[in-house]
């Protein structure tokens, strides 16, 4: 329990919070880092459970202008829904920054109340994660609500931090809905339900962040057997010096060397990347995920798409009007049999390669061809190309392979 002169100070942080930031309505920002183009007001709401008992969550949403109350901005509806988790006795508003991040690029977040007992039952937590989330899709359904309309109700994610990022998982194994699920340093729930058992029922997309100097939930008994655990598409970003608490501003330090505005930076563009591609399908953030975007001397990435490309990069030569000829290897990693598209892209010549592999089985490779012409008179010496691969029923995950082509003199 906080007392009323913490709560107080709580609500007036979160206030400023929604007061500030937002980039102007309509831009579209390029990092996943910045602010959204959304305002973002927040209130409080009462959420019925079928069954259960009654409990509260804060609710942040797109806005018409930023602040408590504020009228919903529709016109970017409907809104994915997440739902976040606390970590163990951080009252939820200790996350407003997190959550206003994410509704400005045009979500509706949830933050249950529950789960602050000293002792909290963490699968009944879980449960409220979920419930919060049904609860946004029964507010869509009634044309009461200020939600009529506005949610999204194919597309939910779920997220959380510490505590939090240990019940979101155990909501979304048992959740099919679920379409993305991010942890930051999620801990191990252990009794009775273990969130490192319970991860590889996720049919959901897995992003699982880790500190370094994280020495309350250490990656290696933490994160990494999840993230072994978790099926693909899976990614663990470990962050150097990355702490425990340096997640959001308002938590207490508890150890790290990474600067906290650095580590809160770099998990809001995780949380908004991996959403924005996976539950609004927006592929013009897949290389903040899978590709070069991705990539940050702070971070170290371990990606499993399910599949392979090898090699990830490579150079070559052909002379002016001849071919370069590479080839590249794909390995299906699924359980089904999966076929894949690819698009190719150079800078300036003409590449060729197949659009579409056929059905491989699992563990089958595939060899790709591809072709890349230089030009008989090129006005440059080099070119860089790229091949993408993508699983034809993800559309979304993916890999690339980079092409390096030089164009030498011609044989005398």
């Amino acid at each position: 329990m906080i007392s009323s002169r913490s709560a107080l100070t709580i609500l007036l942080t979160a206030l400023l919070l929604c007061a500030s930031g937002a980039a102007a309505r309509g831009r579209q920002p390029t990092d996943p880092a910045d602010p959204g183009p959304f305002a973002v007001g927040f209130r409080l709401i009462g959420v019925s459970p079928d069954g259960g008992l009654p409990f509260t969550a804060w609710l942040f949403y797109p806005a018409t202008s930023n602040g408590y109350g504020r009228a919903l901005d529709a016109t970017g509806a409907p809104y994915p829904a997440v739902a976040f988790g606390h970590a163990y006795l951080a009252p939820p508003l200790l996350y407003a920054a997190t959550a206003r991040h994410l509704a400005s690029w045009g979500y509706a977040v949830v933050l249950p109340r529950t789960g602050v007992q000293l002792v909290p039952y963490i699968p009944a937590f879980a449960g409220d994660l979920t419930e919060a989330l049904d609860e946004l899709e029964r507010r869509d359904s009634e044309p009461r609500s200020f939600l009529f309309g506005a949610i999204d109700v194919t597309s939910r994610g779920l997220a959380g931090h510490s505590m939090g990022g240990g019940a979101a998982i155990l909501a979304a194994a048992g959740d099919p809905r679920v379409r993305a699920l991010v942890g930051f340093s999620p801990s191990e729930t252990f009794w009775p339900v273990s969130a490192v058992e319970r991860i590889s029922a996720v049919e959901a997309a897995v992003v699982l962040l880790a500190g370094t100097a994280d020495v309350i939930t250490p990656p290696e008994v933490h994160q990494r057997p999840m993230f072994e655990n978790a099926a693909a598409p899976r990614i663990l970003a470990t962050l150097d010096g990355g702490g425990h608490c340096a997640y959001a501003p308002a938590i207490p330090s508890c150890g790290g060397t990474l600067a906290r505005e650095r580590q809160i930076r770099i998990a809001q563009r995780w949380l908004v990347a991996t959403f924005n591609l996976y539950l609004k399908e927006d592929t013009r953030f897949a290389d903040w995920v899978w590709g070069p975007l991705a990539e940050d001397p702070a971070v170290e990435v371990l990606a499993d798409a399910g599949f392979e490309v090898e090699p990830s990069s490579t150079r070559g030569s052909a002379g002016p009007g001849r071919t370069a000829t590479h080839e590249l290897t794909l390995t299906h990693g699924g359980d089904g049999r999966s076929s894949y598209s690819l698009t190719t892209d150079c800078d300036a010549w003409q590449i060729t390669a197949p659009s579409d592999t056929g059905p491989l089985d699992p563990g089958e490779t595939r060899t790709i061809r591809v072709d890349i012409r230089v030009p008989a008179l090129p006005a440059r010496s080099t070119d860089r190309c790229s091949v993408v691969v993508t699983p034809r029923l993800d559309g979304l995950t993916r890999h690339s392979a980079e092409l390096v082509i030089s164009a030498t003199a011609l044989d005398r």
